[in-house]
C-alpha cells in the first residue's frame, strides 16, 4: 500500500556485521530486571498482574513507563496510576514496545563525543517520536503506538558509533548538524553503510521483536525485498526529516513529503507538529536523567 523507491534492507549476520563495524566495542546487555520483564511479557499467559509485579521490580522503569504514558505526547484522556493499569488500557504489546524503549535508553552511552550530545540526540528523538504517533493519527491509526516507539528509537545506533568510532564518524555527525546532507547520505558516502543498518542490526542481537528491528533499519524509505513496500510506517518515515539542529531540523522537508506523498496540506499538520514539539519536552528528561 505505501511504496517508495528506495534501498532494499540488506540480509547479514548481525553478530558478524555490528563486529566489522564497531571492531572491539562491547554492546552492553539489557539488566535482569529488564530481561525478565520481557520474558513475561512475551509469555502467552501473561497477566496484567503478572506483567506489572516483574516491571515494579525496578521502581525507576515503573516511574519512566508511567512518565510516557501520561505525558502530553500519548494524548491518554485519563491518567494511568499504575502499571497494570497501563497493560490493561494499552495492552501487552505496546507496554513492551515502551520498556523495550527504556531497555534500549539505558544502554546507550551518555558521554558526550565529537559531534554527538545525549541531550541534543535525545530532544531531537523526543519530537520524532511524538510527532510520529501524531502523524500515524492522520496516516494510520492503528500503529500509532509502534510508530511511537520506532520513531525514538530510529537513530539509536548513533550514540555507539559516535562512542566507538569517534575519530571517524564525529567529522560525519559535525557536517549533518551543519545542514545540508543528510546523515544517512554521508554515511554511505564515507562508510558503504548508515545509521538506520546498524540500527537494525543492534535490534536483531538485542532481540527486539523483528518487524521493530526492519522499521528502525527502513526509516529512511527503505523497501522490503518481500512485499517491495516501506519498512517502516509512513509517519516513521516522515519524521526521519527531523534532525538535531535548526540547520537541519527537516520541518519542510517533512511538510514537502506529507503533500507529495500523501496529500496532507501543510497547514493541516503545521499545528500538529508545533504541538508535537512542545509536548516532547516532557519525554526529553526521562531519558536525559536515566
Amino acid at each position: 500500500m505505501f511504496k517508495f523507491l528506495g534501498r532494499s534492507a540488506r540480509k547479514k549476520d548481525p553478530k558478524k556485521a555490528l563486529r566489522g563495524v564497531l571492531g572491539d566495542y562491547s554492546l552492553p546487555s539489557f539488566s535482569a530486571v529488564i530481561m525478565g520483564a520481557l520474558e513475561e511479557l512475551r509469555d502467552p499467559e501473561a497477566t496484567p498482574a503478572s506483567v506489572g509485579n516483574a516491571i515494579s521490580a525496578d521502581p525507576g522503569l515503573s516511574v519512566r513507563l508511567l512518565a510516557t504514558v501520561n505525558s502530553a505526547a500519548y494524548a491518554l484522556r485519563r491518567e494511568v496510576r499504575s502499571v497494570e493499569h497501563a497493560i490493561a488500557l494499552l495492552g501487552i504489546p505496546t507496554v513492551e514496545s515502551l520498556v523495550l524503549s527504556a531497555a534500549v535508553g539505558d544502554a546507550m552511552p551518555s558521554a558526550a563525543q565529537p559531534g554527538y550530545e545525549s541531550d541534543r540526540f535525545w530532544r531531537a528523538a523526543a519530537r520524532r517520536a511524538a510527532t510520529a504517533r501524531a502523524l500515524a493519527g492522520i496516516l494510520h491509526p492503528a500503529s500509532a503506538s509502534e510508530s511511537f516507539t520506532v520513531a525514538l528509537l530510529q537513530d539509536m545506533a548513533v550514540p555507539f558509533l559516535a562512542t566507538s568510532l569517534s575519530d571517524e564518524y564525529g567529522p560525519i555527525l559535525t557536517a549533518w548538524h551543519s545542514g545540508g546532507e543528510s546523515l544517512a547520505d554521508l554515511e554511505q558516502e564515507a562508510f558503504g553503510w548508515d545509521h538506520a543498518e546498524i540500527g537494525n542490526w543492534l535490534g536483531l542481537e538485542w532481540k527486539l521483536p523483528e518487524s521493530m528491528a526492519a522499521a528502525i533499519g527502513g526509516h529512511h524509505g527503505a523497501v522490503s525485498d518481500e512485499t517491495g513496500e516501506l519498512e517502516s510506517p509512513p509517519a516513521v518515515f516522515l519524521v526521519s526529516h527531523i534532525g538535531e539542529t535548526e540547520e537541519n531540523l527537516g520541518v519542510d522537508r517533512l511538510l514537502e513529503a506529507a503533500e507529495s506523498e500523501y496529500g496532507i496540506d501543510p497547514d493541516q499538520i503545521k499545528p500538529l507538529i508545533d504541538e508535537s514539539f512542545q509536548s516532547a519536552e516532557e519525554l526529553v528528561e526521562s531519558f536525559i536523567g536515566s
